[in-house]
């Protein structure tokens, strides 16, 4: 089941105006321009605690064209990063996300389809397993 952050949702909002004609019972979909956000979205937690620990985070994503970096986003009113996002064409993805002192995540067969109004978006999270545990939650 994909769980999707606020951040995630907010940013994944399509935006389209959408009219039926009424004629032949067919859906005509009208683009506004420039509509197109993020294809991949990924909100990255610790996965003790659920913290966001996106800052210092790298990540890649990999695809038939090559490799592309993830990007910071979704930034609290601090600066702080609560995920990482890349703008990709249509495809199958590897999307591979790495920080030091946690185990790297990495998801496979990240598909991003062309659809009427432009790519359609991937919302994902990733949850860090600490390389160890003390026992003490910060």
């Amino acid at each position: 089941m994909l769980r999707l952050s606020n951040c995630a949702a907010s940013i994944l909002l399509v935006i389209a105006i959408v009219s039926t004609a009424c004629e032949d019972g067919m859906e005509t979909v009208y683009c506004l321009a420039d509509a197109q956000g993020p294809t991949i979205v990924i909100t990255v937690t610790d996965a003790r605690n659920g913290k966001p620990i996106a800052a210092g985070c790298q990540g890649i994503v990999t695809g038939r064209d090559g490799v592309d970096s993830l990007h910071a986003c979704c930034l609290l009113d601090d600066g702080t990063p609560l995920g990482l996002m890349a703008m990709t064409s249509a495809g199958v993805f590897v999307v591979e996300v790495h920080k030091e002192g946690y185990r790297s995540w990495r998801k496979t067969n990240v598909r991003i389809l062309r659809e009427v109004c432009g790519l359609s978006s991937v919302a994902l999270e990733a949850s860090l397993e600490p390389l160890s545990v003390s026992g003490n939650d910060k």
